[in-house]
């Protein structure tokens, strides 16, 4: 991720620098503006340690989860846009264990998620292609989850949650059309419930209230925007 982000910075400077004095980070009343937006993550691990028995126990790891949000809004002031997003997001992560001795055992999760947000933005250009925005949006969430494992039985969960809240980032246009855009964060208050069930039989339901500010992995995204 540290990689990352070096080469956006680079990137950025680069492209800055050899950049014409010409203002294109100007969104005009009336434009309207797709953008199409994704957060990837992965990451294989492997570990190793001894158990109480003195057995050792190697564990491999795999994470993997990626999501699409595409949004549709309209500049309703300059600089100001209002708009409708949808996103859906998929994950997996496994874990094979091998204990000293042949004894074996795994772990699988999969979860799928789905939601919906109108939001507002608001721009703030800095210079001629740089422009600092924040995205207020109302987001509903509905979340599946299924876990199994080598010695127990299948279980699913499924939940609501509603969020609202704010998410900082910025733009560099590379025309008066198109540009490329990262969210950086989010800061809001969440709320919903949870159903838990094994074998199709509801085992618990949970509800839950957070308030965070997050800079995760699933909160840094990167997309490409179409004004026109």
């Amino acid at each position: 991720m540290k990689n990352t982000l070096l080469l956006v910075v680079v990137l950025v400077i680069n492209f800055s620098f050899g950049q014409e004095e010409k203002k294109i980070n100007n969104i005009e009343k009336n434009t309207w503006n797709l953008t199409g937006s994704t957060a990837l993550n992965f990451n294989d691990s492997n570990n190793a340690f001894d158990n109480f028995f003195g057995e050792n126990v190697e564990n491999d790891i795999k994470n993997f989860s990626i999501d699409f949000s595409p949004q549709l809004g309209y500049a309703i002031n300059n600089n100001f846009i209002v708009g409708l997003g949808i996103g859906y997001g998929y994950s997996k992560s496994e874990t094979d264990t091998e204990t000293e001795g042949g004894e074996s055992s795994f772990f699988e999760a999969t979860s799928q998620s789905f939601n919906a947000f109108p939001f507002i933005r608001a721009y703030k250009p800095i210079g001629n292609v740089f422009s600092f925005f924040l995205q207020g949006e109302a987001r509903y969430s509905r979340i599946w989850n299924d876990t199994e494992t080598s010695n127990s039985e299948p279980n699913s969960s499924k939940s609501n949650t509603f969020f609202i809240g704010v998410r900082p980032g910025f733009a560099i246009f590379v025309s008066k059309n198109f540009a490329l855009e990262t969210n950086i964060g989010a800061l809001g208050y969440s709320t919903g419930d949870s159903e838990g069930s094994t074998d199709d039989v509801v085992t618990n339901k949970t509800d839950f209230n957070d308030f965070r500010f997050s800079l995760n992995s699933s909160d840094l995204r990167f997309g490409i925007s179409y004004y026109f």
